[in-house]
């Protein structure tokens, strides 16, 4: 009878050994997916996305030196590339000539619309998924606009670092493009206090007054991502 009741000890010491291995403790389980983060290219102002060089180099990239500065929020905008309607827009007070041979998804198409409007996201990731920082996420960057949290707290560019992801309206993020964002806020977060992720359109005020994102998932982006 001894014998029989050590077999039996050890028979379910075992099948809990098995039972741990095939679900994984709690902390495996929540994991973050695996994601690579590609290489950031830093600071590159492509000189021929300007037609006017003669502009000041503060003109380029709109940041407020305001360093240490506090961040616990990451804002995710998309933008692109309307020539047509940067050179139909009188109210800028100068012509802004056409990028030859950039389309609607251009980068550097992207960086005149920054330039022409005064500006800025922190980070641009175009379709193929590279990663841009064009300023640095010590400074206050130009992404928000008039914009409030859930919790009250306005001036979201305070806080915030923006992520805008270079596509038009009609368009969906790509996957490189998803993948290359989660990576981003992944390794952000290894630096900042990361509590909130939120979209453009959800902090612009009055509501309503901004639509991006266009047609992305945030809780797919959030599931790459992982645990804030």
């Amino acid at each position: 009878m001894k014998r029989f009741g050590i077999f039996a000890l050890c028979a379910l010491l075992a099948i809990g050994f098995l039972f741990v291995i095939g679900c994984g403790t709690p902390a495996e389980t929540e994991k973050e997916s695996s994601l690579i983060l590609p290489s950031i290219i830093k600071n590159p102002m492509p000189a021929d996305c300007f037609d006017d060089l003669s502009l000041p180099k503060e003109k380029r990239a709109f940041p407020d030196i305001v360093s240490p500065r506090f961040i616990d929020t990451i804002n995710v905008l998309a933008s692109y590339y309307d020539p047509d309607a940067l050179e139909a827009d009188k109210s800028l007070g100068k012509e802004y000539k056409r990028i030859s041979g950039e389309g609607k998804d251009s980068y550097k198409g992207v960086f005149q619309v920054y330039t022409a409007y005064g500006v800025s996201a922190h980070y641009l990731i175009p379709r193929d998924g590279n990663i841009y920082e064009t300023v640095d996420p010590e400074n206050i960057a130009y992404h928000a606009g008039k914009s409030q949290m859930p919790d009250g707290r306005i001036n979201v560019n305070k806080f915030s670092i923006g992520i805008a992801l270079v596509y038009s309206k009609d368009e969906s993020p790509t996957e490189e493009q998803y993948k290359a964002c989660a990576a981003l806020c992944q390794m952000l977060k290894t630096k900042y206090p990361i509590k909130n992720i939120v979209l453009h359109s959800e902090i612009a005020t009055p509501a309503g007054r901004k639509s991006d994102p266009w047609n992305l998932d945030k809780d797919k982006l959030l599931k790459l991502i992982g645990p804030l």
